[in-house]
């Protein structure tokens, strides 16, 4: 659990196109961190509404409350659901993840993650979904307990195969995400 003591505020932004799940995803991640002890909000901003345009959605975690609700263009976290959105002159301050399902090979920095998150996803709904990216996230940023996660995806989908299937996304891509981090790392 996160120290109250301490004022800390993390800014993540998630990109993608319109019918990925974006803003359902950042709901997830406010709401995981609130369950985890953080003031969470999210913020979804798009244009015409229309599956594959463009989407952002904002979310700013902080140990006091937030009172800010502006854009965010610098944020510490990004994760981009579609690699056609990605710009290597914009990450993120802390750690980037980029969904690319052209890559053979994932790409690992210390602070960038290029991987194909969306196999998953599309395996089993048949669709490219940002809700792996959490998963990838949980990986790199372990700020949120499991059992966390899990309540957030719980509370925001009433059906239980719904819920089943969204956490197996989440989990295979942790794995996927730890699997190629430690792969680094021996």
């Amino acid at each position: 659990m996160p120290n109250n003591n301490l004022i800390i505020t993390e800014t993540i932004k998630i990109v993608g196109l319109g019918g990925q799940g974006v803003v359902t995803t950042a709901a997830l991640l406010a709401r995981a961190a609130f369950h985890q002890g953080w003031w969470s909000q999210s913020m979804p901003f798009f244009g015409v509404e229309r599956t594959g345009t463009p989407v952002e959605a904002y979310i700013r975690l902080a140990h006091k409350p937030i009172h800010t609700h502006q854009p965010i263009e610098h944020p510490n976290i990004l994760l981009i659901n579609d690699h056609n959105l990605y710009n290597p002159q914009k990450l993120g301050r802390k750690l980037t993840i980029v969904n690319n399902p052209n890559v053979n090979l994932y790409q690992l920095k210390p602070t960038l993650l290029i991987y194909d998150s969306q196999q998953v996803s599309s395996f089993i709904f048949n669709k490219n979904l940002a809700i792996g990216l959490l998963g990838a996230l949980s990986a790199c940023w372990p700020l949120i307990e499991e059992k966390n996660w899990l309540k957030a995806i719980k509370e925001q989908f009433i059906n239980q195969e719904v819920v089943q299937k969204n956490w197996q996304v989440f989990i295979a891509n942790y794995e996927l995400a730890t699997k190629l981090i430690n792969k680094t790392h021996d």
